[in-house]
C-alpha cells in the first residue's frame, strides 16, 4: 500500500506498507489516516487499515526478530568481512529482518538478499513488527529527481537540465547527481553501458534508447506506469511521454 505525502490519490509517494506492516495513527482527514511507520510519515486511505484489538492480534502473530541500527550510517556487505563488496548503506532508525549474529557481524535480509553488517554496540535486536519501506529507495530517488526537471528547456549540447540539456546530457546529469552513476556523454555511448533487459522487466530508473534508421539518437528514463521522462526536443523541452511512443532499440539497466 502506498503512503502519500498528502491525503489524495495523486500525491507523491513517500513510502510503502507491506501486508501486516505496522504504523502509528497520528490523525484522520476525510477517510485518510496520517501515519508514522519507521522513518516514514504520510497518508494512507483508511479502508486498507486495521486498528484496535484486531490490529493488536495481527501484530502479535506477525512479530519478527529485527535489527535496528542507531548510528548515522552502516555499510552492508555481501560477506562478513571488510574486504567484501559493499551492497549499500543502512541508516539510523531503519530496521531489517535479522537472521543471525556471529563475531560482531549481523546476517540480515537487505533488499531481497542475504547480506552482512558489522554492528556497533548501540544496535538493537528485538522482536517487532515490520515497518514501512521508505521511498528513499535509490530508484525512487532517481525518478523523483528526474521528473523535477519537467518543463525545463531542451538545449542541443546542453548538460545541465536546470538551464537546458539534450537527451543524453539530461540522463547523464540525473544519473550522476541522483545515483552516483557516471555515464558517457552521447546516447550512442550510453546504449553500450549497463545490462540489456526486456521491456517486461523494466523498473523505474532503467534507460530506453531509440533510433532513426540504424543509429541510436535518443535516450529516455522509465519512471513507471508505462511512462518515460526525457529531454524531447526544442519545442517540448523535458517532458513525460509513453515509453512506446517510438519502439526502443534497446533497454539498459545501469542501476543495480
Amino acid at each position: 500500500m502506498n503512503i502519500r505525502k498528502e491525503p489524495k490519490n495523486d500525491a507523491e509517494i513517500v513510502g510503502k506498507l507491506k501486508n501486516h506492516a505496522g504504523s502509528s495513527v497520528l490523525s484522520e482527514v476525510n477517510g485518510w489516516y496520517k501515519i508514522k511507520s519507521g522513518q516514514v510519515t504520510g497518508y494512507v486511505y483508511g479502508k486498507y487499515l486495521v486498528t484496535g484489538q484486531e490490529a493488536r492480534a495481527i501484530a502479535y502473530y506477525n512479530m519478527r526478530l529485527m535489527l535496528r541500527v542507531d548510528t548515522e550510517t552502516l555499510r552492508v556487505r555481501s560477506k562478513p568481512n571488510t574486504d567484501s563488496e559493499v551492497l549499500g548503506k543502512i541508516h539510523e532508525g531503519e530496521t531489517y529482518s535479522f537472521i543471525s549474529r556471529s563475531g560482531g557481524w549481523a546476517k540480515i535480509q537487505y533488499k531481497g538478499q542475504t547480506a552482512y553488517a558489522y554492528i556497533p554496540e548501540n544496535a538493537t535486536v528485538a522482536y517487532t513488527i515490520p515497518e514501512a519501506e521508505s521511498s528513499s529507495d535509490l530508484r525512487d530517488q532517481v525518478v523523483n529527481y528526474a521528473v523535477g526537471f519537467v518543463g525545463n528547456p531542451y538545449q542541443w549540447g546542453g548538460t545541465n537540465p536546470n538551464t537546458g540539456a539534450d537527451c543524453s546530457g539530461f540522463i547523464q546529469y540525473v544519473m550522476e547527481n541522483a545515483a552516483g552513476v557516471h555515464l558517457d556523454r552521447t546516447s550512442r555511448q550510453q546504449a553500450e553501458e549497463g545490462e540489456v533487459i526486456p521491456a517486461s522487466s523494466m523498473e523505474p530508473g532503467d534507460l530506453l534508447f531509440y533510433a532513426s534508421g540504424r543509429q541510436i539518437d535518443h535516450v529516455a528514463m522509465y519512471i513507471g506506469k508505462g511512462k518515460i521522462v526525457h529531454a524531447a526536443n526544442r519545442r517540448s523541452g523535458i517532458k513525460i511521454s509513453s515509453w512506446n511512443y517510438r519502439k526502443p532499440v534497446t533497454i539498459r539497466r545501469v542501476i543495480q
